[in-house]
């Protein structure tokens, strides 16, 4: 024989034969129906939860795990190799100097060179201070170009969480959608519930777009606090706008709650006839 399943049963085709065997198929939904509203609930409050207290709502998705990993790597490499760089060229530059300072003092015991001592001295300490000035914007332009990177970091990291809890919320609504089609099955009206519903999914929309605005924005080498309160602000935008889509999806789960009760009712009806 085939699994019964409670949402397909039409009391009109196929009435309870005893009273023992309606209560036995109340419990039942019960049971059933309560653990589908346990999970979603779990899922949706642990997620709530977590955004309200402003921490990182944990990532269940493999690969969104390892793309922070491959994030984190790839900005610590590349900050790596600009420190090295840096040093390599502060190390030659200084070499350079040196060089121009002991070729200034085996050159000045010479007779062409004592009739000029001052103008080479002079030539010597501004081609010492050229190079000097070099380093000094080497340095500064490293420093910037580690801040941008640090910012891009955070961007794309954030980009990947946010993403990530907008595709939980995408699963979540698709169960919903399909216990609201066994609910429609089993002859409750999903009107309410389907409204809330296509109000979530226009809320979810707006954080996908909150989201792409994320990864969008620039990361200026000139001013890199500005370009951090930027993607700080868009991240904010972001979350708030998956708040609200987890909310909503909350109201829906709340009317579901309304349909379990009026179908427990009609059952309930049913058994009383027989």
């Amino acid at each position: 024989m085939g699994s019964f399943c409670f949402f397909c049963y039409n009391p009109l085709r196929a009435p309870f034969r005893t009273h023992e065997s309606a209560l036995s198929f109340i419990t039942m939904k019960k049971t059933i129906i309560f653990g589908l509203f346990a999970s979603i609930l779990a899922l949706l409050g642990a997620s709530v939860a977590h955004a309200e207290d402003g921490t990182n709502v944990s990532i269940t998705a493999t690969n969104a795990q390892g793309e922070r990993q491959e994030i984190r790597m790839d900005t610590q490499t590349n900050i790596k190799g600009k420190r090295m760089d840096l040093k390599a060229f502060a190390s030659s530059t200084r070499a350079d100097i040196k060089g121009m300072r002991q070729d200034f003092r085996n050159a000045s015991g010479t007779k062409a060179w004592a009739t000029s001592t001052k103008d080479k001295r002079m030539e010597l300490k501004a081609e010492i201070d050229e190079r000097k000035q070099e380093l000094e914007s080497r340095r500064a332009s490293t420093t910037a170009d580690i801040k941008m990177t640090k910012v891009t970091e955070t961007m794309k990291l954030a980009s990947v969480h946010l993403t990530s809890e907008l595709t939980r919320l995408g699963d979540i609504k698709t169960k919903i959608d399909s216990r609201l089609s066994k609910f429609d099955q089993a002859g409750a009206s999903t009107t309410a519930a389907r409204a809330d519903l296509a109000t979530a999914v226009s809320l979810m929309t707006t954080a996908q777009t909150k989201i792409a605005a994320v990864s969008t924005i620039s990361a200026s080498t000139t001013d890199a606090k500005a370009s951090a309160d930027a993607v700080r602000q868009a991240v904010k935008d972001a979350q708030s706008a998956i708040n609200d889509a987890q909310k909503a999806l909350m109201q829906v789960v709340s009317d579901m709650r309304g349909l379990e009760a009026s179908v427990r009712v009609g059952a309930s009806a049913t058994s009383t006839r027989d």
